[in-house]
């Protein structure tokens, strides 16, 4: 995923948890299983989570994404998704279960509404990066007290707060998306008044300047996945294959991202005060 969706259909917010309760997991748990327990876009593991303490079914982490394509994988219009998941209910056909990560990055107005997350200025990452890299950073987190002397485990958690400071403030915001340096900045407002422009208008300004953000996950609400993530911490071989079922460890994800992120933190850094001297 290169950059994140803005926008998201009326039909996707139906299904989420907070509008379904605990209706939720009953549906969601099926369709997870059929799916193999992993995200039907990565193909990363979600593996079910067992029975917790007073209740009787496992649970699953996935969440469900409506299909907004047809049988011949063609874009379908809002009226005809809306009235194909009414005729057919919540099938495999209708329904894709996705990792939440990436389910967020690709219903940001849903993210910003639920606060799963913010806007940050990173072209130099592409959305599915960016998610790598924060679940890479929790798993780190969630490590720490196996392994305190890594350097990478013990900074991860202000690495996350770094990369929200640092690229999602508001002046920085303000200025990467051509609005008035005294505009008091809301994600909220700024996606409701892109959608007000006209097609062509929201167009070319997404492709001008919009085009440059990520979502950046929130650390609070994603707590609760950090230990999950850190026990299922192997990208599967087949995340270029979905409809594999084969997965293998593939070494260690905080020591290959974290190299790489504080690189590009450091340019950041020096750009920063580069900025600052010229000012």
């Amino acid at each position: 995923m290169k950059t994140p969706q803005l926008f998201s259909h009326s039909a996707v917010e139906s299904l989420l948890p907070e509008v379904l309760g605990d209706r939720f997991q009953e549906l969601a748990f099926k369709l997870a299983r059929k799916a193999g327990h992993r995200c039907e876009v990565t193909g990363y593991p979600y593996p079910a989570i067992k029975p917790q303490p007073g209740k009787k079914n496992p649970s699953t982490v996935l969440m469900m994404e409506v299909r907004d394509t047809d049988g011949n994988n063609q874009p379908m219009a809002p009226v005809a998704i809306k009235k194909r998941l009414k005729a057919e209910g919540l099938t495999p056909k209708t329904v894709r279960m996705v990792c939440p990560l990436v389910f967020w990055s690709r219903h940001v107005d849903l993210a910003l509404k639920y606060g799963r997350g913010e806007l940050i200025f990173a072209p130099w990452m592409t959305q599915g990066e960016a998610v790598t890299l924060f679940r890479t950073l929790m798993i780190a987190d969630a490590q720490t007290g196996h392994d305190p002397d890594h350097p990478a485990y013990e900074q991860a958690s202000e690495v996350i707060d770094a990369v929200a400071l640092q690229m999602g403030n508001h002046g920085l915001l303000n200025e990467v998306l051509a609005l008035p340096e005294d505009t008091e900045w809301d994600s909220e407002v700024w996606l409701k008044t892109l959608k007000q422009l006209t097609k062509r208008e929201r167009r070319v300004y997404i492709d001008r300047f919009a085009k440059h953000l990520r979502l950046w996950p929130s650390k609070t609400s994603f707590s609760v996945l950090s230990g999950y993530w850190a026990n299922n911490a192997h990208a599967p071989d087949a995340a270029l294959n979905p409809d594999s079922h084969e997965s293998r460890p593939s070494g260690n994800w905080v020591r290959r991202y974290y190299p790489i992120f504080t690189d590009s933190l450091d340019i950041l850094t020096e750009r920063n005060r580069a900025k600052a001297k010229t000012t």
